[in-house]
């Protein structure tokens, strides 16, 4: 009995560390506001002010203006987070701007991953979603995909009969061992 007590207790601290860990603070959405007033998008240089837009965007994933923050930011930390809205659902309005978030935070290699891990139709919904982007790095990963994803598009020349009449047949049949 006690342990089970203990386990859920154990249980709910976990959870709620992991929940706290993903909410900004007031601070933290007092930075963000602040620098997007001040047009101070390149945070680099100091990491209380990328931490601040790292939790901010954590907390709005899913929600009106995440995907605007993570623009205007650069927030390449949320690449996994990108991958997963194109994953879940590639027809979605929210995987359309993931992807073109992942190429302008040059996280090629994510959608090119996501394209040759899932399911075939998963894959080229995505492919269909890369389409739209008209950038070199788009088009050259587009290409790749189709290239190793196409059927080939002409029927290879059939091999030339080595029997083509009842005689070589017959003959063939009279052989005895390995011809």
């Amino acid at each position: 009995m006690m342990k089970n007590i203990l386990a859920n207790l154990l249980f709910a601290l976990f959870v709620n560390i992991a929940f706290a860990e993903e909410e900004a603070s007031p601070k933290d959405r007092l930075i963000v506001e602040t620098l997007t007033r001040l047009e101070r998008f390149d945070v680099s240089g100091n990491e209380k002010w990328k931490g601040a837009v790292e939790r901010c965007a954590r907390s709005l994933r899913g929600k009106e203006g995440y995907f605007e923050l993570v623009d205007q930011f650069s927030v390449k930390a949320e690449a996994s987070a990108l991958i997963q809205f194109v994953q879940k659902d590639p027809s979605a309005e929210d995987a359309a701007k993931a992807v073109q978030l992942l190429f302008r935070l040059e996280k090629k290699q994510s959608i090119a991953n996501a394209l040759t891990a899932g399911p075939k139709g998963k894959a080229d919904a995505i492919a269909k979603l890369v389409g739209f982007i008209q950038t070199p790095e788009a088009k050259k990963l587009l290409e790749e995909y189709r290239a190793t994803n196409k059927p080939a598009s002409t029927v290879a020349a059939a091999a030339p009969a080595l029997l083509a009449t009842p005689e070589d047949i017959a003959l063939l049949a009279k052989r005895k061992g390995d011809p």
